[in-house]
């Protein structure tokens, strides 16, 4: 009797040892011949096996090309699906003027800047906002760019430039 999996239900494939009848096991434990009336149905077996063994090779071809097609489209459909769930992000939404809100909170005025307890912030540090604002995408390079309250206010430490200065 076959097994059946579990959980998907599909029949398992015995080991070779349980295909074989009982008879021929007891054969292939022994050195005897086989009985006279079994020498048919074994030599039916060995004319008939390349035929059966070549259909079964087909269709484990035909199926695994199925597999591979199955496969293909499931790719397909997982990034159909990611693309459509970063196309409808709500971000992409937003309007220009919540941008420039919101950019505008990342920068210091010129009262911050002089009194920020660790010093003044380099302006030209690309790891900074509005740097990091023009390296996100076009839209959010665009919209920084056009913000000249991001660009108004310039510091930066000459102690570290120091090998930039002209004597």
């Amino acid at each position: 009797m076959s097994q059946t999996c579990s959980f998907c239900h599909i029949v398992a494939i015995p080991d070779a040892h349980n295909l074989r009848s009982t008879r021929v096991a007891e054969l292939l434990r022994q050195n005897g011949p086989p009985l006279e009336a079994e020498t048919p149905s074994l030599l039916a077996a060995v004319r008939d096996a390349p035929a059966s063994l070549s259909a079964i090779d087909e269709e484990i071809k035909e199926t695994r090309k199925t597999l591979e097609k199955l496969l293909r489209e499931r790719e397909r459909v997982k990034l159909y699906a990611s693309d459509g769930t970063t196309l409808l992000h709500p971000i992409r939404a937003l309007s220009n003027d919540i941008f420039y809100e919101i950019f505008s909170w990342c920068v210091s005025d010129w009262q911050d800047i002089m009194t920020a307890p660790q010093g003044p912030q380099d302006s030209l540090d690309p790891r900074r906002p509005p740097w990091t604002f023009t390296r996100v995408s076009r839209r959010w390079r665009d919209v920084a760019l056009s913000l000249p309250r991001l660009w108004s206010t310039i510091v930066f430490d000459t102690y570290r430039y120091k090998e930039f200065r002209v004597a």
